[in-house]
């Protein structure tokens, strides 16, 4: 892999998916960010295996390649850079290790075997609902106040709901 792209627009992209690693013990594969170029695009992953997060940021890619990189650590790294522009490169795809060019330096990040992350699936139907934001918040609002969040019980920490043709059911329980 070879790419440059705008920190800006990298960070862009490494606040939105970050959010999801970091919360899993006993994966810890989970806390990590999945860094793929497709095409003149980088595509950065992440998951907890309950949400999935897939981000597309447009970048100059003169190699294709894929790279598992610590999602917080190489957060707060880009965070710390005075830079517009930021060069990724795996140079030796055995040893994993993410190369960072910026203004005539180089820094290097140890990064993970991709084999070990978990695929994220696709949406493949293109069916979808429109729905008003300020009444699907209120709904929601009016729910999540009963949520008992507990994790003893975790099937009664979420909300449920069913989406049909003219009507959506939002239910939450404290489990009583």
């Amino acid at each position: 892999m070879k790419t440059t792209i705008l920190k800006e627009n990298l960070k862009k992209g490494l606040n939105i998916v970050e959010k999801v690693t970091g919360k899993n013990l006993s994966l810890p594969i989970l806390d990590n960010i999945l860094l793929k170029t497709e095409g003149n695009f980088l595509k950065l992953s992440a998951t907890d295996l309950e949400i999935g997060i897939n981000f597309w940021l447009l970048a100059k890619t003169e190699k294709q390649g894929e790279i598992l990189v610590p999602g917080k650590f190489f957060n707060n790294f880009i965070e710390l850079l005075n830079i517009k522009q930021i060069a990724l490169e795996i140079k030796n795809k055995k040893n994993n290790i993410l190369n960072i060019e910026y203004k005539n330096q180089l820094s290097q990040i140890k990064g993970s075997n991709i084999e070990n992350f978990p695929i994220i699936p696709t949406i493949e139907k293109k069916e979808f609902i429109e729905i008003d934001g300020l009444i699907f918040y209120k709904a929601l609002t009016s729910v999540i106040e009963v949520v008992s969040f507990s994790q003893n019980h975790p099937e009664i920490s979420g909300i449920f709901i069913s989406f049909q043709k003219n009507l959506i059911n939002i239910v939450g329980t404290d489990g009583s």
